[in-house]
């Protein structure tokens, strides 16, 4: 990879990984689930319009947790139905297309922002729904 540098800065997006780079198993046990709503800058107000939702899921092999945005107005399932259900809920994002983004280096560790283009529900089979 040559990423241009200027004045010892670099654009973040050069360093945008795909989310294969750092883990293998595409199947997560999804934890929470958050509704991003729409802020307009004009008027410094959160409007009533969902932007994106947000996936607290926890990986299968290694339990580490992670939150995954997705820009879709609809939860694959909703914060209630996932409370109310006997057996864990698996999701699924696309390991090739989400991509995970720099946006933060403080005490050696970099925080990184996780986006998804779609999320599907997975059966405990491990076919998606």
């Amino acid at each position: 990879m040559n990423a241009p540098l200027d004045g010892n800065m670099a654009r973040i997006s050069d360093f945008e990984r795909p989310l294969a780079d750092f883990i293998s198993n595409e199947k997560f046990v999804l934890k929470n689930i958050r509704e991003n709503k729409a802020y307009d800058k004009t008027t410094k107000k959160v409007l009533n319009v969902v932007e994106s939702i947000t996936y607290t899921v926890a990986a299968t092999d290694t339990f580490s947790n992670m939150k995954v945005k997705v820009l879709s107005s609809m939860p694959v399932i909703t914060q209630k139905e996932l409370e109310d259900s006997d057996c864990p809920v698996f999701v699924s994002f696309p390991l090739e297309t989400t991509l995970v983004r720099p946006y933060s280096i403080e005490y050696g560790a970099v925080k990184v922002s996780i986006i998804a283009p779609q999320v599907q529900l997975v059966k405990d089979s491990g076919k998606q729904m």
